[in-house]
């Protein structure tokens, strides 16, 4: 953990169960407020399971209650999943797996260390297929991002943004066109702006018309990065400062 604030540094140790596949993470605290931050370790091994360390105690501890079996294809730690209050959420599988049908969410709740599952959004008729999406928080609500391909316009483009609320998925946003070369790295301003660009033009801040409001010295076409929002901490770690 490292918090750029206090310039704290605390190395978690290694889990007490050997490695054995590409565990997923997630990392969050149970309360806004809270300075117990806490990081989940999913094996994604066919027993399924759990441990989460906790700063508080600065121990791992297995679930007692372990995550409900899921066929994991999608294994990057940097990008398809997100923290929603309290709530980490992880896209388990991948479009390009057969017969995909939309996003399993896998949910871990560090509020009361359980497991859950979420379904994402129904598409309508109209889509053809997926080209790509993602999870990410708008208004402190979870977000479903999703390219989408038309089948009776082969060759549109539409990025679609549904929200989680009590009734369950409401489409908030239908962006198009949008052209297959745009590589989407993140939301900002609750999707009213969008981080992206081009295949091999620098990573661009722009409106939902696709007009660029800011541009960054950092390769679009580095896959394997998504943008967050920075929220400064002063919550302490209790180690070396760097």
């Amino acid at each position: 953990m490292w918090n750029p604030v206090t310039r704290e540094v605390h190395r978690i140790p290694p889990t007490p169960r050997l490695n054995c596949g590409s565990p997923l993470y997630g990392f969050g605290a149970d309360d806004p407020n809270s300075t117990d931050f806490k990081v989940v370790k999913l094996h994604t091994t066919y027993d399924m399971t759990a441990e989460v360390y906790s700063l508080s105690t600065k121990s791992w501890i297995p679930t007692q209650n372990p995550p409900p079996f899921t066929i994991i294809t999608r294994r990057h730690n940097s990008k398809f999943n997100t923290l929603v209050n309290g709530v980490y959420h992880w896209i388990t599988n991948d479009p390009d797996d057969y017969n995909y049908n939309g996003a399993n969410i896998l949910c871990f709740d560090f509020r009361n260390n359980q497991f859950g599952q979420l379904t994402g959004p129904a598409f309508s008729y109209e889509d053809y297929s997926f080209l790509w999406d993602d999870v990410a928080e708008i208004e402190g609500s979870l977000a479903y991002v999703a390219y989408v391909l038309q089948c009776n316009f082969p060759n549109r483009i539409i990025l679609k943004i549904w929200i989680m609320d009590q009734s369950g998925w409401n489409e908030k946003y239908s962006i198009c066109p949008v052209a297959t070369e745009f590589l989407l790295r993140g939301l900002w301003k609750n999707g009213a702006q969008l981080f992206g660009g081009y295949v091999e033009e620098p990573l661009t801040l722009c409106d939902r018309q696709g007009n660029a409001i800011c541009k960054f010295q950092i390769d679009v076409n580095f896959k394997k990065y998504w943008v967050h929002e920075y929220v400064p901490s002063i919550a302490p770690l209790g180690r070396t400062r760097h």
